[in-house]
């Protein structure tokens, strides 16, 4: 029975992992003037980049070294991207934050919409 809560402990941060970097990519896209119908190709491209490498490296443990090493840099790739883009994004969230506060706004609490609003 561990091992089962284990495997339900870590798809629900998969999956919750997944839907904020989706979001935050898709919010990056935007940002970079992408048409708002086009703006979820991004993430579903480093995304899905991101799933079948890990799932071909999983399932073919025995290939190749070369075709491995290839899989494992796809993989550590789209990685690498997703994090910066993710800390990109917090960065300049951060940053303009900051200055709404500064100029008068406040941050409202937890449980208010929107999480910025001025007085």
């Amino acid at each position: 029975m561990p091992a089962a809560l284990a495997i339900v402990i870590a798809l629900g941060n998969t999956t919750g992992a997944f839907v904020l970097s989706f979001a935050v990519q898709r919010d990056l896209a935007r940002q970079a003037l992408i048409p708002e119908h086009l703006t979820w190709i991004f993430p579903a491209i480093v995304d899905s980049a991101i799933l079948g490498a890990t799932i071909v490296i999983i399932s073919k443990l025995n290939m190749n070294k070369r075709d491995r090493g290839s899989y494992i840099a796809l993989a550590v790739s789209v990685v690498v991207i997703s994090i910066l883009g993710n800390a990109y994004h917090a960065y300049h969230a951060a940053i303009a934050a900051r200055e709404f506060i500064d100029g008068g706004g406040t941050s409202g609490s937890f449980h208010s919409r929107p999480p910025l609003q001025r007085p």
